[in-house]
């Protein structure tokens, strides 16, 4: 809170995602005490043309010198799943909740010129909600409700976190939005077939994370 300068008791909603992003940084590298040092491992993006990854382990010492023992090909890191498993995704046989999709069902999605058509699911994935895990709850002017990720993105590539009061979203703007505790287990997307991998969530069009993960 004091790194941040954020007043002590209630915050605002910029307040919580400005405190949420200082966490997220905090928790970017895991350290592990082992006796008199700490132990790390992170993946990152290796260098070079083909899109590959490695492990990198290693140690830090409590004068601060760090070590790296190890540098060892890996795979990609799971994708961001992040929707609340409420969620309704919009088909032409109207709207069905985001853990009832199952490929080879149709959903609607858009064009890049905006029209809206029916394709088929490609995957529909989930993964565990980590402890203390935080959502954007997020209200338009027209009331459509959504509650996601703060790392999913919209059809034009903005992140929900990155969002303001007022902002342009889906021909709306945007009325009401902060950062609450998810009280589900897990999250949850989609992969819709298409050029654009968007989809309605919450009537709200959005960025399918699985078709961004495709395209790294």
């Amino acid at each position: 809170m004091t790194h941040e300068h954020l007043p002590s008791g209630d915050l605002t909603d910029d307040q919580k995602l400005a405190l949420y992003r200082a966490w997220k940084l905090l928790r970017a590298l895991t350290l592990t005490q082992a006796g008199s040092q700490y132990s790390f491992s992170y993946r990152v993006l290796s260098k070079g043309g083909a899109a590959s990854y490695l492990m990198v382990t290693g140690t830090v010492r409590v004068d601060g010198v760090v070590i790296v023992s190890s540098r060892t090909p890996t795979g990609a890191p799971p994708c961001p799943i992040c929707l609340a498993g409420s969620t309704r995704i919009s088909t032409p046989a109207g709207d069905v909740r985001v853990i009832d999709i199952k490929p080879g069902m149709l959903v609607w999605t858009a064009a890049a010129d905006g029209t809206k058509y029916a394709v088929p699911v490609l995957e529909a994935g989930s993964m565990e909600a980590p402890a203390g895990h935080q959502m954007v709850h997020l209200v338009l002017a027209d009331g459509r409700e959504l509650l996601a990720s703060p790392g999913h993105r919209t059809s034009d590539g903005r992140s929900l976190g990155s969002l303001a009061i007022g902002d342009l979203l889906d021909g709306s703007k945007v009325a009401r939005l902060e950062l609450i505790p998810y009280a589900g287990s897990r999250t949850y997307d989609i992969l819709p077939a298409g050029a654009t991998g968007t989809y309605w969530a919450g009537g709200i069009l959005l960025s399918s994370t699985l078709f961004v993960t495709r395209g790294s």
